[in-house]
């Protein structure tokens, strides 16, 4: 059977002057004839990089320069030289770049095999794995005592806290970087039951189901009557539960304004808030007064309890509108956000009269 011109099948020995063509477009030049082979065997013809003049044995059709890729073999010298850079000493020689050498931190003295191509000593970077002894003085250094054994990477350690006693599983890296103990911080898991006891203490009455430590939950303050929604670990970081009754809060004796905002928020959905308080509104949203907040409405009243007995009616009237998602004020006063324009004052069209 005729299997057609070679030439046309790129089946025909190739001319010098082609395969220097081939050899160029592949970044070589030839130093010597290039000899045809089969299809299985060609030989490899001497060759020069012509980005870094390195002489190479090359076939056609394969591979670049191995300087270039830094994959030629290197030196007894040449391997030397990378671990003396690296703060490592060879304890003996150096065969090939895929077998590991033993060798020496010059700092530390710790021995191990790694390749000439390896990073630096470990124990002096901090990667180096702790022993248990380690662990156990880190853990007490940051306030803590460890249950249980050690273990490198990232498995969870039974950890107690050595000024609350509460017990916990976190990694050992999280405790490296900082982590404090759930419970001192207000974060640790409650149920239900110590919601309500956390709530009782603080003069409080839960008006909702506990669902878990980070879905908040509307309160009432057994005092003033006042409600508002909080988070449950909150509860039992507060000074007094109730802002309106705290010294440092608002204060129902005394002059307050009323007002109602339009908060923006991070998409183009704006929500409104109504509140009351006894500084301009500028000091009472000191973080968000310039970006986030625009005045739609205020009345000032000579007694604060007034201003105070209006918002709670406004906020029981359209509690079904009330905002339920992550903060976005940074000055407080999440709890009285609406996903709508209730009181219709941004477009003109009252639906509730503030005086």
């Amino acid at each position: 059977m005729d299997a057609g011109c070679p030439k046309c099948s790129h089946r025909a020995p190739l001319s010098q002057a082609e395969a220097a063509a081939r050899f160029k477009m592949r970044g070589f030049e030839m130093l010597e004839p290039y000899i045809p082979g089969t299809a299985t065997e060609r030989p490899p013809t001497l060759v020069r990089c012509l980005i870094c003049n390195h002489k190479d044995k090359k076939r056609l059709d394969k591979g670049g320069c191995r300087k270039c890729a830094k994959q030629l073999p290197i030196s007894q010298v040449e391997a030397g030289a990378r671990f003396h850079v690296k703060g490592l000493r060879m304890l003996e020689p150096f065969k090939k770049s895929d077998m590991p050498v033993l060798v020496e931190c010059l700092k530390c003295g710790l021995r191990r095999r790694t390749l000439a191509h390896g990073g630096s000593c470990p124990k002096c970077s901090g990667r180096f794995p702790l022993t248990n002894k380690e662990a156990v003085a880190r853990f007490r250094a940051r306030g803590f005592e460890m249950l249980e054994s050690y273990k490198s990477g990232r498995p969870l350690i039974l950890t107690r806290c050595l000024k609350c006693s509460y017990e916990w599983k976190v990694r050992s890296q999280n405790i490296f970087r900082g982590s404090q103990c759930p419970k001192c911080c207000g974060q640790a898991p409650v149920s239900n039951a110590e919601f309500t006891d956390r709530c009782k203490l603080k003069n409080l009455e839960v008006l909702e189901t506990f669902q878990n430590v980070n879905a908040k939950i509307l309160v009432k303050c057994k005092t003033c009557g006042y409600k508002r929604r909080v988070f449950p670990s909150s509860v039992n970081n507060l000074i007094k539960g109730c802002p309106c009754c705290a010294d440092y809060g608002f204060q129902p004796d005394k002059p307050a304004i009323l007002y109602y905002i339009r908060v923006e928020t991070f998409d183009a959905n704006p929500l409104y808030k109504i509140g009351v308080t006894n500084r301009t509104l500028r000091k009472r949203f000191p973080r968000d007064f310039d970006n986030k907040i625009t005045i739609l409405e205020t009345v000032k009243f000579e007694v604060g309890a007034e201003a105070f007995k209006m918002e709670q009616e406004v906020l029981k009237e359209y509690e079904q509108y009330r905002y339920d998602g992550p903060d976005i004020l940074n000055s407080n006063g999440n709890d009285e956000l609406f996903t709508l324009d209730v009181l219709g004052l941004d477009k003109g069209a009252r639906q509730f009269e503030l005086a």
